[in-house]
């Protein structure tokens, strides 16, 4: 298992602690180390073979031996156990925006719900409106709540596709040698995605495959026509990688970032040449380069014409941050790293919105 996987069997862990009435202190011991854990550098199945996990701050003794376990075994043990004691459908409660772990467990103890239908229903029926603390708006939050999570059902955010985007990238040319390049909508920053896409500049689909399989663990590998593959991750979902060539990587990564609009608008008049880069294939049409931010289709193909397309935000724009918590709440930095961070990064202010320790966030 790799890092992520890891942080997502100690969240889904702090959760199910959570719901089920743990001590906060127990709860946010497992959240932190998950995010630890998200957050490491090197792998790490790397670090316990070498005896120094403990060495990394927030992994103490009995979260270094979960770690062990999930590692050894493949599985979680712990988290098993609890899920005889805590349905484990309850996560997917969590998923509806606004609906937090305690109330979770007030639903399930006091009205035996288990998962989003059943909650559905209750709703429906007037049942969950006895419970004490639950009115109508907050009913109402819950069903817009449910149907804001169907419609993004089998969808990431880009917080979430992104770093595995890049990630997915530099180990394929790594491995192979060979330039990949992150396209589709992760790549034009869309706030949910369906899939990753990359292309790479590799022609052997056999290696790739292999590869994904072996190195990468996809769960499922397949072709897709002769020049791409689908991979299938339990995590993420969907990864499309399209093979190309130096000769003709530009236009393929104009066409595989899309978005459908804004590529059906650009060949609508002129078609798209074989290049070498993406500035050559808006070059043939008479346009600037185009961020992919603003390839959607809602008419940056005609600004690029005027000479009218928008400055995008830049990191070395931004000039502060107004909302960070330090470790006297939930935080893993002290007000003085932050301070100091802040400074090394040139922002001209920095707001610490630190909570009450009672307040359970």
């Amino acid at each position: 298992m790799d890092n992520q996987q890891i942080a997502e069997l100690l969240s889904q862990f702090a959760d199910l602690l959570d719901i089920k009435g743990e001590s906060g202190f127990r709860v946010s011991a497992y959240r932190r180390g998950a995010d630890t854990i998200k957050r490491l550098e090197m792998p790490a199945r790397q670090l316990l073979e070498e005896g120094r996990l403990t060495d990394v701050k927030g992994i103490g003794k009995g979260l270094a031996g979960n770690i062990a376990d999930i590692l050894e075994q493949n599985r979680f043990p712990d988290l098993e156990d609890l899920q005889d004691e805590v349905p484990a459908t309850l996560l997917t409660i969590l998923a509806i925006p606004g609906v937090g772990p305690k109330t979770v467990g007030r639903f399930y103890r006091e009205l035996g719900i288990t998962n989003v239908e059943q909650l559905e229903l209750a709703v429906q029926s007037g049942a969950i409106s006895g419970l004490k603390g639950i009115g109508k708006k907050h009913e109402d939050r819950i069903t817009e709540g449910i149907a804001f999570l169907r419609q993004r059902t089998g969808r990431i955010s880009i917080g979430t596709a992104l770093p595995v985007a890049r990630n997915l990238s530099r180990a394929i040319a790594e491995s192979l040698g060979v330039r990949v390049e992150v396209a589709g909508s992760v790549r034009r920053r869309a706030e949910t995605v369906g899939n990753i896409d990359l292309l790479a500049e590799h022609g052997d689909l056999d290696a790739l495959a292999s590869l994904l399989e072996s190195e990468l663990e996809a769960d499922e590998v397949e072709r897709n026509g002769d020049q791409s593959l689908l991979a299938t991750f339990a995590r993420i979902g969907q990864v499309r990688v399209v093979i190309t060539s130096p000769e003709r990587l530009g236009t393929d990564w104009v066409k595989l970032t899309g978005s459908q609009s804004h590529i059906g608008e650009l060949t609508s008049t002129t078609g798209l040449s074989l290049a070498r880069t993406e500035a050559e294939v808006y070059d043939a049409c008479g346009l600037p380069w185009i961020a992919p931010e603003l390839r959607e289709g809602r008419g940056e193909i005609d600004s690029a014409r005027h000479g009218e397309l928008p400055d995008l935000v830049d990191l070395d724009q931004i000039r502060g941050d107004l909302h960070l918590h330090s470790t006297w709440s939930d935080g893993r930095a002290t007000i003085r790293q932050l301070a100091e961070r802040a400074t090394e990064l040139g922002y001209e202010y920095l707001a610490i919105a630190d909570h009450s320790h009672s307040l359970a966030i």
